[in-house]
């Protein structure tokens, strides 16, 4: 399989990547089986969304756009994570490419 992204998503996966100490295969796995698992693995969320009317969506226009209040904010650096564990059946090779044909 072969994957061509805008330049930007590449720059940000190569920097992620680093930061993990891995591969950008490697990274990208991960990545893709982390999503693949929260998409697959939740039949709630998904059932949820069928429900949903969108009157959620329409709070949420009309809320401020304002600062979290104090006490409320992320620490600097301090990103959400989530660790979830995959084993792949199969392994079958990817190459990444930019669109901008960098890779």
């Amino acid at each position: 399989m072969s994957v061509v992204v805008p330049q930007s998503v590449m720059e940000a996966v190569e920097e992620a990547a680093k930061r993990r100490r891995l591969s950008v295969p490697e990274f990208v796995e991960k990545a893709l089986a982390a999503q693949s698992t929260a998409v697959l693995s939740d039949p709630y969320l998904e059932a949820r969304a069928k429900r949903a009317d969108g009157r959620g969506w329409r709070l949420l226009d009309e809320a401020p756009d304002a600062p979290p209040l104090p006490g409320d904010e992320r620490p600097r650096g301090v990103a959400k994570r989530r660790s979830r564990s995959i084993s792949w059946l199969s392994r079958q090779p990817v190459s990444f490419h930019s669109a901008a044909g960098k890779r």
